[in-house]
């Protein structure tokens, strides 16, 4: 799993977030999907030093592209790609499918381009909000309500 740090020639889309003073890099990339079928699945990249997620393109197979623009240089920045759905309804209405983590260190950024690795081994897909022992990804890519039991 890889992101791409590019520089502002290269990459067209927005964040929107606010960001601390200083330096600022863009963050694009373009992720593996996971695997599952269901329509509708989201994903938003999060980063320290960032207010807000940059929200991602998920297309039809589930690949996930985007820029976070505006990620502060000058310090180590913890992303958070999360994958989601909006089930639409309740004062929480965002289900979490997997999660996957990565650390960046930007301290001494010099070059345009940097990979950021997203390691496989760290994917957490157990969300199981209802807690009926099948997870949140396996029931939205059986098209249950993770929310409910079965």
């Amino acid at each position: 799993m890889r992101a791409l740090i590019c520089s502002a020639s290269l990459l067209l889309a927005a964040c929107g977030g606010e960001v601390e003073d200083g330096p600022a890099l863009e963050i694009g990339f373009i992720q593996q999907g996971l695997e599952c079928t269901a329509p509708g699945m989201q994903a938003r990249l999060e980063a320290t030093g960032v207010v807000g997620a940059c929200p991602l393109q998920v297309s039809a197979d589930h690949r996930v592209t985007g820029v976070c623009r505006e990620v502060p240089a000058g310090d180590v920045r913890n992303f958070r790609l999360v994958y989601y759905y909006d089930i639409g309804r309740g004062p929480d209405p965002e289900v979490e499918l997997a999660v996957v983590t990565a650390a960046l260190d930007l301290r001494d950024q010099r070059e345009p381009t940097v990979v950021l690795e997203f390691p496989a081994n760290r994917l957490i897909k157990d969300q199981d909000d209802d807690n009926d022992t099948r997870t949140n990804l396996q029931e939205f890519c059986a098209g249950t309500d993770p929310r409910m039991a079965d």
